[in-house]
């Protein structure tokens, strides 16, 4: 009995070993990237009014209420019009967002080449700081927690490498959807 318990309390902590190795890593691979926009690229801050979905959100902006479509991420859906595009994939990606970008929270935003898009929206990377970094932009955080996936549109595509090698981290180490393999290649 004695022995089983050992093998058991072996396996546990070789499993949390492994784990707390590939945080690590991931955490070291994120500061590496942080070569993002200054601060003096960023307009804000804005107060973020309410979460559409996982990759999009409400902010004021000069007095408007504007909808930001976060720009080089796709989230699942949950708001789609076609009903059977919705998934609890989808709810859940809203959810992080939310408890991400809870009301009146204060943002930063880096337009993209391309400032506002087909339905509308305004499309900016996020910052949850004023002072920038890929640590404090809001795609990385979706990334490296396995909510989101990569879309790199031209011509807003300035952080594709480093938001692919955050994808690429998350999905190496089964975070997020891709512990199922939500998305298929």
């Amino acid at each position: 009995m004695k022995r089983k318990l050992r093998k058991t309390l072996i396996i546990l902590l070789s499993a949390c070993l492994i784990l707390g190795l590939a945080v690590s890593a991931l955490l070291i691979y994120l500061n590496k990237l942080n070569e993002v926009s200054p601060a003096s690229e960023l307009a804000g801050p804005y107060k973020v009014h309410y979460v559409v979905d996982g990759d999009t959100f409400n902010a004021m902006i000069d007095g408007h209420d504007t909808r930001i479509r976060i720009i080089g991420v796709d989230t699942p859906e949950s708001v789609s019009s076609e009903e059977a595009d919705n998934t609890p994939e989808g709810e859940k990606a809203a959810a992080f967002l939310a408890g991400l970008l809870p009301e009146g929270t204060s943002v930063w935003l880096e337009y993209g080449t391309e400032k506002i898009d087909r339905y509308g929206r305004t499309l900016a990377y996020v910052y949850l700081s004023e002072a920038g970094g890929i640590d404090n932009m809001v795609e990385t955080r979706l990334l490296a927690n396995g909510i989101a996936r990569c879309l790199p549109v031209e011509p807003n595509t300035r952080y594709r490498s480093q938001f692919a090698g955050i994808e690429a981290e998350a999905k190496k180490h089964g975070i997020g959807f891709w512990a199922y393999d939500f998305w298929k290649d």
